[in-house]
């Protein structure tokens, strides 16, 4: 699915620092607590501004903090957080003992907190991937590209969350690195 694009707001300037981007896409500044933005209604006229560049740098692999990236499969903190397109529903519960959201707010589709149901159990939820492509939000060409991205060369098994890259570029599965 090609999300639609945005009209352009004229209340933010027209590029972004690397502090900003990189704050756009991960919700938060590497070095420092506060934003980028003098506020969050700064922060979102920004992203909806300049979401075209940056989904544009999801193509791109080279990550640098000047230039920050994310993967295949995945969406900036800015999208979880504003996108009209992004679902209000939380991402599935797979694994762990039940939990109960302590509040509405979502990080990255996950409860931001939560209280857990019985005695502590890894809490799994589904993968931004597999939320995205539930939900039919994923790019044109994206499935495509993170299931070449996450499947073991050694096995054949397509992974995302548990796979390695090693120094060769080869994509290895957790059962195969294990395996070694």
């Amino acid at each position: 699915m090609k999300q639609k694009g945005l009209k352009r707001n004229n209340n933010v300037s027209d590029e972004l620092t690397g502090i900003q981007f990189y704050y756009l896409v991960h919700g938060h500044c590497l070095l420092d607590g506060d934003s980028a933005f003098k506020s969050d209604t700064e922060a979102k006229a920004a992203y909806f501004e300049h979401k075209d560049a940056l989904f544009a740098k999801q193509a791109q692999k080279e990550h640098d903090w000047d230039n920050p990236t994310f993967q295949d499969g995945s969406r900036p903190w800015s999208w979880w957080k504003w996108d009209p397109e992004c679902p209000a529903e939380q991402r599935k519960q797979i694994a762990g003992n039940p939990v109960i959201p302590i509040t509405t707010e979502l990080s990255h589709g996950v409860p931001a907190k939560y209280q857990i149901q019985g005695e502590f159990s890894d809490i799994k939820f589904e993968t931004e991937f597999d939320y995205l492509k539930r939900h039919n939000l994923l790019f044109d060409g994206e499935l495509e590209r993170v299931k070449e991205e996450r499947t073991c060369s050694k096995c054949g098994k397509f992974d995302f969350d548990n796979i390695t890259v090693n120094l060769e570029g080869i994509v290895i599965c957790h059962n195969c690195r294990v395996g070694l």
